[in-house]
């Protein structure tokens, strides 16, 4: 067995294999929950400090183009998100 990151060609492409151990996947697994908390604690402070901003998102108006865009934004997002890691990124685990 190969210590480290190494591709190696299966079913004719080649994958990107990944060692447990490696530092990269430990810094990554810690990494990526702290920069999600950030996030949300940032949206946090800013919905306390302008709530007139963002209660406009929560209008029940129809034509409220503020929450419309942000929404369709949010939504495109996670949907780009959601295609790059499952057809771009293959990583098998060791």
């Amino acid at each position: 067995m190969a210590t480290g990151n190494h591709k190696e060609f299966v079913d004719g492409e080649w994958i990107l294999v990944v060692d447990y151990d490696s530092w990269k996947i430990k810094f990554f697994a810690f990494s990526i929950p702290l920069i999600i908390f950030c996030v949300f604690w940032l949206i946090y402070q800013c919905v306390k400090k302008y709530p007139i901003f963002f209660s406009r998102l929560f209008d029940r108006d129809k034509n409220n183009y503020l929450r419309n865009n942000l929404f369709s934004l949010i939504a495109g997002l996670l949907i780009a998100m959601f295609f790059v890691f499952i057809f771009k990124i293959r990583i098998y685990f060791l």
